[in-house]
């Protein structure tokens, strides 16, 4: 009985081994991309003014203060920012 099942076990190595070696012939593909950093990106499509604390440090953001500024200037100044989509800003009435 033991003899019967040598040969099989053999044949069932052998074609392990054979797809194993077939999978590691395989390319590795490309390399993967390097991640983008902040140094890469070009600043004008992200906001970076809280790392960089300019052009004022929080809680002013772009020169909107809380409370200070006016609902008007706001809505102007964000329009006016190169990351965000004039057209995308809504505005509504909060209770």
């Amino acid at each position: 009985m033991s003899k019967n099942k040598l040969p099989t076990y053999l044949k069932v190595i052998f074609a392990l081994a054979i797809v194993l070696g077939l999978s590691a012939c395989q390319g590795q593909g490309s390399a993967p991309a390097t991640p983008e950093t902040l140094e890469t990106l070009d600043p004008n499509y992200y906001d970076q003014s809280w790392l960089t604390g300019k052009p004022c440090a929080a809680p002013c953001w772009y020169g909107l203060e809380p409370g200070i500024t006016s609902r008007q200037d706001s809505i102007k100044t964000v329009q006016q920012l190169p990351f965000i989509r004039a057209n995308g800003i809504t505005s509504s009435n909060a209770t």
